[in-house]
């Protein structure tokens, strides 16, 4: 399955570029959503660039960066290198990274220094790791002149700690916070928001989207009479477009995530909205367009 690295679409005057940093190819379909072979047969035609050959729910990880109204906003920051988690699950799919991607992030012009504001839809480790970089004095803020947008809400709950997962995941849980969160916050940085009262900019604004975090958000675009939509993890893949009510094993709260779903669904389907899957591998970005008496994501051309 190939690779994009970078991709770029318009938005009315807003541009907004992928740049690709890992992929995540571990675990059957099958084995993250409560379906079986027969569920995904309807599906399997226009859903074929984004399974593996055994059925792999292939996920990228990227970041999407904007350019709206003389603003460089980047929406979640990957993983990150550099990073030493313990738990078998985090260390398989986290460790180990040595890229590209902020020399990448500069080449499309969002160099450290030039970022503005960074977005975070949610505090997952593979959307916060290069919120920080090591440094000799220990975890820094990557982007040095940028307020860190993060729900209060979300910030509230991974202070109260994972007690309740319990072993190496909640230790790992807590070390992601600690080093990609708080030392943004130490900066003076973070800016905690609820989302539905705030604003990026003209033309950049939040929508609340929880389910997969108790107060995950999305990021709507609108621009000329365009509008798009930045997912986050409220979709991971683009069969849950056509069966909202199929929950990832890692939400939070799998009735109110397929809940967000159907009204993502309700509001944009059938519409131009520009959809932008935050883990969706190449075609990234398409539309919920009519599949008989459903929907299905066809990519934008």
């Amino acid at each position: 399955m190939e690779i994009v690295r970078t991709k770029s679409w318009e938005v009315g005057d807003v541009v907004v570029t992928k740049v690709y940093e890992s992929r995540l190819a571990r675990d059957s379909i099958f084995s993250m959503l409560p379906i079986v072979d027969a569920d995904l047969g309807p599906y399997r035609s226009w859903m074929a660039p984004f399974l593996g050959p055994d059925d792999e729910m292939v996920m990228d990880v990227h970041a999407f960066c904007i350019e709206a109204d003389g603003q460089r906003i980047v929406v979640d920051t990957c993983v990150g290198n550099d990073r030493h988690y313990e738990s078998d699950l985090f260390a398989s799919i986290f460790n180990g990274l040595h890229t590209s991607f902020l020399a990448d992030l500069e080449s499309v012009g969002f160099g450290p220094t030039t970022v503005d504001t960074v977005i975070c839809t949610h505090l997952h480790p593979d959307h916060i790791g290069y919120n920080t970089v090591r440094t000799e004095a220990g975890w820094e803020p990557t982007f040095r002149n940028a307020r860190y947008v993060m729900s209060r809400g979300d910030v509230d709950v991974w202070r109260k700690g994972f007690t309740e997962l319990g072993g190496p995941v909640a230790d790992d849980s807590t070390l992601a916070f600690t080093t990609s969160v708080e030392p943004v916050v130490a900066a003076g940085q973070a800016e905690l928001v609820e989302p539905e009262e705030f604003r990026v900019s003209a033309s950049v604004s939040l929508m609340a989207t929880p389910g997969h975090t108790p107060d995950h958000f999305s990021v709507m675009i609108r621009s000329r009479g365009a509008t798009g939509l930045i997912t986050g993890d409220a979709v991971h893949t683009p069969v849950q477009l056509a069966r909202p009510e199929w929950s990832l094993n890692a939400d939070a709260d799998a009735e109110v995530s397929a809940q967000t779903r159907r009204s993502l669904v309700e509001r944009f389907a059938g519409s131009d909205t520009l959809v932008m899957g935050t883990h969706f591998p190449d075609p990234t970005a398409g539309y919920i367009v009519a599949d008989g008496a459903g929907w299905r994501f066809e990519g934008a051309r």
